[in-house]
Parts: structure tokens; sequence; C-alpha cells
């Protein structure tokens, strides 16, 4: 079943992770180096605004909770007093939509 959200939020997560990290950046050094040498050589990590900004919200998501509790309580609810209606056509046209089955060409019988 295909949760309703927004059509980037793949994308936007993965974003988020990269900033997440990139904040998280510990100055890995390049072997044979020192960190005392790479501190006297002056190297140095800098963040964009938008690297900043993506953190921020990598941190704001990862405090979201994983479950909404509200609704399944709710389904819970609706089941229990039998009001929860399952539209199987509603379901099945869902499925369908999402796997973009090829249509059939007109005049051809379908596959059997």
């Amino acid at each position: 079943m295909k949760i309703p959200g927004h059509p980037d939020m793949p994308i936007r997560l993965a974003a988020a992770e990269a900033a997440r990290r990139a904040a998280s950046f510990t100055g890995q050094q390049p072997a044979g180096r020192s960190a005392d040498a790479a501190a006297r050589d002056g190297d140095r990590v800098r963040l964009s605004d938008r690297a900043r900004e993506l953190a921020r919200l990598a941190d704001v998501i990862g405090r979201l909770p994983d479950v909404r509790r509200d609704l399944i309580d709710r389904f819970r609810e609706e089941v229990s007093e039998g009001r929860y209606v399952i539209d199987a056509r509603r379901i099945a046209d869902e499925l369908i939509r999402e796997v973009r089955l090829p249509q059939p060409r007109s005049g051809a019988s379908p596959a059997s």
C-alpha cells in the first residue's frame, strides 16, 4: 500500500541524510598526515548555509516518530466498530496505476 506523501520525499530524505553526515564530518586526513600537521597546514571544512539547513532538517526529521499513533488508533477504532470499509476496486485501480501495466492495444485480446 502506498502511503501518501510528497513525491520528492525519498530525495529530500536522502539529501537530509547527506547533509547530516556532512555536518558531522570529522575531517579525515589522507594517509600519512597527522591531525596536528593538517591543523598547521590550515585544512578546514566549511559547510554552506544550505548544507547547515539540510543538517538541521535532518535532525528535525530524525526526531519525528516512526509511527503515527493517531492514525493507528483511528483505524483500530473503525475496525472494532465495523466502520472500516475496504474499497477493493479503488485499491486495485491504484495498484494498476502504480505498476503502470501496459494497456492492451485496441482490438488485441488480453494474454491468457
